[in-house]
């Protein structure tokens, strides 16, 4: 039997990087006591306003086919929503739902990018760009956020490696996993490039509710570069809905038309009753997702105060987003070592760095979806964990 080469490109070599999260979810439905600390999964429930609108829709029997880019009134709350944010006029016609971010990255991929092309990506890279690229046949071009600049971008370095191949830039502001959040000078620098050498931005802004120290910038509110940005969020971690799938991206009109007729190939729409739970979310959600981005953020000072004098371990203060990214080179071992130790041991799930890429090799990444007490008890072990 033959399978075609795309089911080679979407498996590359992060694509284990889950292996950990893995190991650990059966230790702990075997009934060992772990702590999860692997996975950005909100360990808060839905609002309650938000799945009692999806009970109410689904009781008004809205169960059937609605267009396959979403409901008008939808669209046209996300494009408020957008415009409220970047200053950019936007209408529902700029907006298609998908069924997640991760969907609207693949769809936006497909669309924009083939065989040939290049995608450059900060690096560490969130662990599913690589299939979404790969999926296309372009491949990506890796700039990497150095620790020593706080994961930062060096908008030089990556001038150095746009080439003739080049099509996209792919960015995640706030970023999984180092938590830094793109400062609006390095953007506009970004948008420099991308007018200068005809680019496409792809915006990946899932986290952008969530910032402690710096406002989230969209590159889409940068005037200029309105007709080529791609902007994609998702419900998912804002408003704690990620088993509701539902995400949306933006992007001039021409190419979600593209996205329309690509997504009518595939899945022909999301439940209109999730659609208008993602409404309601849009409307009435905004106490909830403070409470939630205030919850991170004192997860996070919890954590660094708990292990920022540990002599081996290293901290870099996340800005956003829910992670913490920890330097434990000085212990004497990869992330990977110390991950499946921690693991075994302690009974503590983080992920390896060196999943994210090789720019992380030496880290872990420790969510800060849990709750203040396991974080608390994490970092305490954590603390006098030794893996030698």
């Amino acid at each position: 039997m033959k399978f075609s080469s795309l089911t080679s490109r979407i498996a590359p070599e992060s694509s284990g990087a889950w292996a950990i999260h893995t190991r650990a979810r059966q230790l702990k439905e075997s009934g060992t006591p772990v702590i999860m600390l692997s996975i950005g999964e909100p360990d808060f429930s839905t609002p309650k306003i938000i799945v009692n609108s999806a009970i109410r829709s689904l009781k008004a029997g809205r169960t059937h086919y609605l267009p396959s880019a979403g409901s008008e009134s939808l669209r046209q709350a996300i494009a408020q929503h957008h415009q409220n944010s970047t200053g950019q006029a936007t209408t529902a016609d700029n907006v298609i739902i998908v069924p997640g971010a991760q969907c609207g990255l693949f769809v936006s991929a497909i669309c924009l990018l083939e065989t040939g092309d290049s995608v450059i990506v900060p690096e560490p890279t969130y662990v599913t760009y690589e299939g979404v690229v790969g999926a296309t046949g372009a491949k990506i071009t890796p700039v990497p956020l150095r620790p020593e600049n706080h994961f930062h971008l060096d908008t030089a370095e990556l001038a150095t490696l746009i080439t003739s191949n080049t099509r996209v830039i792919l960015l995640n502001t706030p970023h999984n996993p180092t938590g830094a959040v793109m400062r609006r000078d390095t953007i506009n620098s970004i948008v420099q490039l991308a007018l200068e050498h005809d680019l496409w931005i792809i915006s990946d802004e899932v986290y952008s509710d969530l910032t402690f120290d710096r406002e989230h910038t969209s590159p889409s509110s940068i005037s200029r570069l309105y007709n080529r940005a791609v902007t994609i969020s998702s419900f998912s971690k804002s408003f704690a809905m990620t088993g509701w799938r539902i995400g949306w991206v933006i992007a001039p009109n021409s190419l979600v038309q593209h996205i329309d007729r690509l997504l009518e190939s595939m899945l022909f729409g999301t439940p209109p009753f999730i659609q208008d739970a993602a409404e309601t979310a849009l409307s009435h959600g905004a106490f909830h997702v403070g409470e939630m981005c205030a919850a991170y953020k004192r997860r996070r000072d919890l954590a660094l105060s708990l292990l920022q004098d540990h002599p081996k371990l290293k901290c870099h203060k996340p800005e956003g987003g829910m992670y913490l990214m920890i330097d434990v080179r000085a212990m004497g071992c990869d992330g990977i070592t110390f991950a499946n130790s921690l693991l075994d041991r302690e009974h503590i799930s983080v992920l390896p760095g060196e999943g994210f890429g090789h720019s992380a090799a030496g880290f872990i990444r420790m969510s800060l979806s849990a709750s203040d007490t396991d974080i608390r008890i994490a970092c305490e072990r954590l603390a006098k964990f030794s893996v030698y």
